[in-house]
């Protein structure tokens, strides 16, 4: 009866870390929304899906000058729907310097804070065209403060996961093969009494 019991209680955890794995950790969870840098006073619009709410930022890439640039003013405002026509507007003045890789500039918006549910998103540009001598793709992407924990720790819970389901498969098969051998005695023994 213990094997039993061990075997359903790994088996319950492994179904508990997936389900959270998936729900948590999945791409759509993750997945960057891509959205082309409107010129001034052209707006660009997608729809998302988000399992957590989180801090979100806007990252704009364009290719890198020789210019020093630390930040860039802006006129951008951002509008986020939810499916209950529920709006969340907010207005960006400046993209911050980030990084530089491979001859793109990466430049940052401030954090926003977005709750789970599906949403569309609607950035639009309302002061001069950024960037139009090079042209510029926005993302809207989930802040990751940790990036190195959140991946050992995503290894670590599908780890757990797939030992809690190795030893449920394996404890319900002793358990079976156990129960198995203890009743062909029990026949045996019934057998013998009866004659």
């Amino acid at each position: 009866m213990r094997l039993w019991i061990c075997s359903v209680v790994s088996l319950l955890i492994a179904c508990g870390v997936f389900i959270f794995a998936t729900y948590v950790n999945g791409d759509a969870n993750w997945e960057p929304i891509h959205l082309p840098l409107p010129a001034g006073g052209v707006e660009a619009v997608s729809s998302f899906q988000i399992s957590t709410s989180g801090s979100f930022h806007l990252s704009v890439d364009t290719p890198r000058t020789a210019a020093a640039e630390d930040h860039v003013a802006c006129h951008l405002r951002v509008v986020i729907t939810d499916n209950s026509d529920h709006k969340t507007a907010m207005h960006i003045d400046h993209l911050r310097a980030a990084a530089t890789m491979q001859g793109i500039q990466e430049w940052e918006s401030p954090p926003f804070r977005v709750s789970r549910g599906d949403y569309h998103i609607t950035l639009s540009n309302e002061g001069a065209t950024l960037f139009p001598d090079r042209g510029a793709m926005v993302t809207l992407q989930r802040d990751e403060p940790h990036p190195t924990e959140t991946y050992l720790r995503n290894w670590l819970m599908r780890g757990v996961g797939w030992l809690a389901l190795a030893v449920g498969v394996l404890t319900a098969l002793i358990a079976a093969a156990t129960m198995r051998t203890d009743a062909v005695p029990r026949a045996r023994q019934d057998g013998d009494q009866s004659q």
